[in-house]
């Protein structure tokens, strides 16, 4: 008699502990927290070629650990940085799968990748992180970029104009900012525009800003990419140009200017 009535009783438990078990990890239909499920949301890339250049077709392969079963979402974001702030804009939207074993390898393609940093954001079931790169999901477009920017002289006059010129733009236009050195990071400010040839090639004779004083100023460059969805995708140029604006009438400098 004892052991018809304990049987029952252990078949409840092992019911039980199951029902825990299954309810943990979301195979019962319940809900899981979404701090609990960020905890054990993995995500790494791979891409082909392994160092893509600025203009490949890149293949990211995107493996996930840590979702539950069921429909998945990659974002991939292109992440640039103005000198004061960082921005993060969405480049790619890509359906994935994850399996019963929680796991999940998706490529997400991108068509003639822009030079910068690229990371991705996964969406699935109460998972949603930050809008920007999950950590560890970080990979480079561009590695050794070949893009340029010069001034033709380190001394500009008050009133008059100097030629600025570079290359490596894959968008339409280039915008510029001149402004007077400052010690702490100044955040881009347009100042004009330059049009941008078909062979990534751009030059224009700029006029001093009349707010500038005699002594230290500083230029700045980003090529302009227009995305599908409307948004802006920045690459800068690097390093900016340091010049020198001299009052009009003065002596002529002798410093040349190298090149970066």
């Amino acid at each position: 008699m004892s052991s018809t009535t304990r049987r029952p009783s252990r078949s409840i438990a092992a019911l039980a502990a199951l029902c825990v078990i299954a309810c943990s990890y979301g195979l019962a239909g319940d809900v899981v927290p979404a701090d609990a499920q960020a905890a054990r949301v993995h995500v790494s890339v791979r891409t082909s070629p392994a160092l893509p250049a600025p203009g490949d077709d890149v293949a990211a392969r995107v493996s996930i650990s840590g979702c539950p079963p069921g429909g998945a979402l990659i974002e991939t974001f292109l992440t640039f940085d103005d000198g004061a702030s960082q921005t993060s804009v969405r480049v790619a939207r890509t359906a994935a799968q994850s399996s019963l074993l929680f796991s999940s390898n998706t490529v997400v393609q991108l068509h003639a990748a822009i030079e910068g940093w690229y990371g991705v954001r996964v969406i699935c079931g109460d998972f949603r992180p930050a809008r920007a790169p999950m950590t560890n999901s970080l990979f480079l477009v561009g590695a050794t970029s070949t893009k340029t920017a010069l001034v033709s002289t380190p001394n500009v006059v008050q009133g008059a104009t100097f030629g600025y010129h570079g290359t490596g733009c894959k968008g339409a236009r280039i915008e510029y900012s001149m402004y007077q050195v400052e010690r702490n990071a100044t955040p881009f400010t347009i100042t004009g525009t330059i049009p941008v040839q078909a062979d990534g090639t751009w030059l224009a004779n700029l006029a001093v800003p009349s707010n500038l004083k005699p002594g230290p100023a500083r230029i700045r460059a980003r090529c302009v990419n227009e995305l599908a969805s409307g948004d802006k995708a920045y690459v800068y140029y690097s390093p900016d140009q340091d010049v020198t604006v001299v009052a009009a009438g003065a002596p002529p400098a002798t410093t040349k200017i190298s090149a970066p």
